[in-house]
């Protein structure tokens, strides 16, 4: 059986890696956040500038990325 000196030990260590973990979460969201934002902002900068011809139909790069029927 653990004393609990052991099991306080113990019980900080999770917290301690459950803190990391938590704090590595928030990191990755804040960069994915941030990649979101710049792909928006290169979308809104350059969608007048590429237009793509497909089947004899024009689109902009913003409505072809979300387009349905061309599954992008």
């Amino acid at each position: 059986m653990l004393e609990n000196s052991q099991i306080q030990f113990i019980s900080e260590i999770k917290n301690k890696v459950r803190n990391a973990q938590y704090e590595a979460m928030k990191a990755v969201n804040v960069a994915l956040i941030n990649l979101y934002w710049e792909i928006g902002m290169s979308i809104s900068e350059n969608q007048n500038q590429f237009k793509f011809e497909i089947s004899d139909k024009e689109y902009f790069i913003d409505l072809l990325l979300f387009h349905r029927r061309l599954q992008c």
